[in-house]
């Protein structure tokens, strides 16, 4: 049986995606509003390390490269990740929680030496774990399963609320950001049209009546946040719409986060940045497409924050009506 007061220093592995990587603060300040006085470190994909680095309830942030390794030639790979696995060992971990759910993932708790190693059942997963969870046979919401994990260890939290640091540095850019675009006096409102998983992405139609609508009703900026690659979906926005809008997408991440933060209501694809501004209590309106998502799983819990299901094949009047429910739905946000 796993006694609390023995452990001492512990490893929580979340590799990606960032909406993930950030719901991941909650267990991490659960184990840490426990365990005060342990050492946390937490393994991530290197891709989402740049959402996360100034969080200080952490000892270590550890950046598993995985995307760099695959690019190199096999013997190099294998000669690097048996490098990272040999320093993860030389940190003499007393527990490590499995938050991904990877056999990959289950496999590093094992070779990382920690003592407990705790994780979901699963066919391989399984031999790497010698504390297993039984995993839900019915659909949850993502916070549900990582609860689950700590509770088999003896801690439990109700506050599902993720918390993620602006720095006096980001708060600098996006000061900047607003003034250069003359922002300054204007009611900010984010969008975020894109997603990781193109079947996610409501309308492109549908994004640019409502971002028209909310630049005249609320005299507000309209600030479009696009991530690497997402371009092309601004500029098919954009061929819609009749207000002006800023974007930044040459922006970071930590740097999309600092202006998200500025933002007053934030609306948005389920996807990473529905979680970021979540973590900086911005208040949400999140289109989840039906085909695709499901608010039972993602939808961060809230009173500042509501959500509408529209259809992947909607169009013309039904796109419309989609549009006015949105509009109702924000008008509720905003009063």
């Amino acid at each position: 049986m796993l006694d609390l007061k023995k452990i001492h220093k512990i490893l929580l592995i979340r590799f990606f995606r960032v909406g993930d990587v950030v719901q991941a603060m909650v267990p991490a300040a659960a184990i840490k509003k426990r365990l005060p006085d342990c050492e946390l470190h937490l393994l991530v994909d290197a891709r989402a390390y740049d959402i996360v680095r100034d969080e200080k309830m952490f000892g270590k942030i550890i950046q598993w490269e995985r995307k760099t390794w695959e690019k190199l030639p096999l013997e190099k790979s294998v000669k690097e990740v048996l490098k990272a696995v040999r320093g993860l060992r030389k940190e003499k971990y007393d527990l490590a929680i499995d938050l991904q759910d990877y056999t990959e993932t289950a496999a590093l708790t094992f070779f990382a030496g920690a003592r407990y190693r705790v994780g979901y059942k699963g066919r391989f997963k399984s031999l790497f774990y010698n504390i297993r969870v039984p995993f839900f046979k019915r659909k949850r919401h993502d916070m549900e399963r990582y609860m689950k994990l700590l509770e088999a260890v003896g801690i439990q939290t109700d506050d599902w609320q993720p918390h993620l640091t602006v720095t006096s540095e980001e708060k600098i850019y996006a000061e900047e950001f607003i003034r250069k675009n003359g922002l300054l006096n204007k009611f900010l409102i984010g969008i975020n049209p894109g997603s990781y998983v193109k079947g996610k992405m409501w309308s492109a139609q549908g994004f640019a009546r409502l971002a028209d609508f909310l630049a005249q009703k609320y005299r507000a900026g309209i600030y479009f946040n696009c991530g690497p690659g997402e371009g092309e979906r601004l500029h098919e926005i954009a061929a819609h719409m009749k207000q002006k809008w800023v974007t930044d997408n040459n922006s970071t991440l930590s740097q999309a986060k600092a202006v998200i933060s500025r933002c007053g209501i934030f609306i948005t694809n389920d996807t990473g940045p529905m979680h970021i501004a979540n973590a900086l209590d911005v208040p949400i309106l999140a289109v989840f497409v039906k085909e695709h998502a499901d608010p039972v799983v993602s939808f961060p819990k809230g009173s500042k924050n509501k959500f509408v299901v529209v259809s992947e094949k909607s169009s013309g009047d039904d796109i419309m009506a989609e549009v006015e429910e949105i509009k109702a739905n924000i008008r509720e946000l905003l009063g």
